[in-house]
């Protein structure tokens, strides 16, 4: 029961294709960018405290342990990280870069390309996220990120999410998707930051209330 009751956060830590993560230091940014041809860029970047390396070795271990992810904790690996794409036809890690900051933080910045997105995102090794290209019956393409049941989140261990809390006291998270064509309005969530690009944010005090936002973009 202990691991499914962590699975439900453990999305939100890993997968919840994020462009701006906050935590105490600890900030994560990621975006989706599609282009007209059907593929996609997916740049992130991380800049860790080094006091927080700890936290990331823990991370990996149950990230690898629970859903079998190899470059969550492991982002300041950069073999690790072209190994988490490297089983995927037609995906590769396009650069990969490591700063060091006056010795107190390290800012990691790398960019995923896929030459057909519909391909790589049904792989999972982008998150849980359904997506349709364009079809011979409908035009247009189709973006979600599916998020935990609704019951499996009512069964998060109170004194884990009391610890995450603490652990992540200031988390922001943020989900960015740039699309090739303007975004179907009637049809999307989020934050209209352009005509074509959405936003969606989630702070550490909407997930340990559950109130999980629908993130679903059409263009």
């Amino acid at each position: 029961m202990a691991t499914t009751c962590r699975k439900p956060m453990m999305f939100l830590f890993t997968l919840l294709a994020f462009s701006v993560m906050q935590a105490r230091g600890l900030t994560v940014e990621q975006s989706f960018v599609f282009d007209a041809s059907g593929g996609m860029r997916v740049t992130y970047a991380y800049e860790v405290p080094n006091r927080w390396a700890g936290f990331l070795t823990a991370l990996q271990k149950e990230a690898t342990d629970q859903m079998g992810l190899a470059a969550v904790g492991g982002v300041l690996d950069e073999d690790a990280v072209r190994r988490q794409f490297s089983d995927l036809s037609g995906v590769y890690v396009e650069n990969y870069s490591l700063y060091h900051q006056l010795d107190e933080s390290r800012r990691v910045e790398f960019t995923v390309v896929a030459l057909d997105a519909g391909e790589a995102l049904q792989s999972g090794v982008f998150g849980p996220i359904h997506f349709r290209g364009p079809t011979a019956e409908k035009q247009g393409c189709f973006f979600e990120l599916a998020m935990p049941e609704g019951e499996l989140s009512q069964k998060v261990d109170a004194a884990h999410a009391q610890r995450l809390a603490e652990l992540l006291d200031g988390f922001e998270c943020t989900l960015k998707v740039t699309t090739p064509t303007p975004v179907q309005a009637a049809e999307s969530t989020g934050t209209a930051e352009t005509s074509n690009r959405r936003a969606w944010r989630l702070s550490m005090q909407e997930i340990l209330s559950r109130q999980l936002p629908t993130v679903r973009i059409s263009w």
